[in-house]
């Protein structure tokens, strides 16, 4: 009896300095990783728009190419945005194609492959 209690002793003690050490990588781990990829991966450089066309140039500031997946203006989806890749510190300019109205503010959001999505907002 004194044998087995002592071997769940001895399992209780290994796991909780397993999982103590396990737990001190994987916390310092991750604060590496949130240094290395910034949670907004691109900036807005410049918007404008008229009528027909909302135009926008992003800088990609990631060490990686980050994907555009998809925008949206005023929460629908424009069919014939997205899918591309922006390389590392270059700069892509954006056509948003529609019909836009004077004195209205739209809302646009870029979501990304990497980080959190861009919003903004453009008045015509």
């Amino acid at each position: 009896m004194k044998i087995a209690a002592a071997a769940l002793l001895l399992t209780f003690m290994t796991a909780a300095t397993a999982g103590f050490i396990t737990y001190n990588f994987l916390s310092s781990f991750t604060a590496k990783v949130k240094t290395a990829f910034p949670t907004q991966m691109v900036e807005l450089v410049s918007k404008s728009m008229n009528s027909t066309c909302i135009t926008v140039k992003l800088r990609n500031v990631a060490p990686t190419s980050v994907w555009v997946m998809k925008i949206y203006v005023n929460g629908k989806e424009v069919e014939s945005a997205g899918g591309f890749s922006i390389n590392p510190d270059a700069v892509k300019t954006i056509h948003l194609h529609g019909g836009y109205s004077k004195n209205v503010t739209y809302d646009v959001k870029i979501v990304l492959s990497l980080g959190s999505p861009l919003t903004f907002n453009v008045k015509y």
